[in-house]
């Protein structure tokens, strides 16, 4: 996987944590036990 950014403006997001956030909805998706989905971990804290 790779993850292009463009450095336009300030960023609040590095470019590696999209990278993990990717990966943890990728496997979240495909059931694998311990990994969580970070979109809905972040609307469960909201």
């Amino acid at each position: 996987m790779s993850v292009l950014v463009s450095n336009r403006g300030d960023w609040k997001v590095k470019a590696t944590q999209v990278a993990s956030d990717m990966l943890r909805v990728y496997f979240s998706d495909k059931g694998k036990k311990g990994v969580t989905d970070p979109i809905a971990a972040k609307n469960a804290r909201n």
